[in-house]
């Protein structure tokens, strides 16, 4: 597959298996969970479920290749509707 665009803000990772990171941060932990919650609705309605580890005020989001091998049009695209939920917070 051809190489695709890393959406800004987030890190590629190219370990064993290639895949998108980003830190979100938040004002307080209601936030945060609101943040969490929404993400898990997006999740729902896309069938994917990225890797998250989080804290009072802050998200981590892992989005692994889904082939395994190379990130793909739709592990971009799940980015940028991650940050437009995070925008819509703002």
């Amino acid at each position: 597959m051809a190489d695709v665009a890393i959406p800004a803000g987030w890190d590629e990772s190219r370990g064993n298996a290639p895949a998108l990171n980003r830190r979100f941060d938040f004002p307080a932990y209601r936030a945060t969970r609101d943040f969490l919650d929404r993400l898990a609705d997006l999740s729902e309605a896309e069938d994917y479920y990225p890797n998250l580890g989080f804290g009072t005020t802050h998200v981590n989001v892992t989005i692994n290749a889904r082939d395994g091998s190379a990130l793909g049009e739709a592990d971009v695209r799940f980015a940028a509707a991650v940050d437009a939920l995070y925008q819509d917070m703002a």
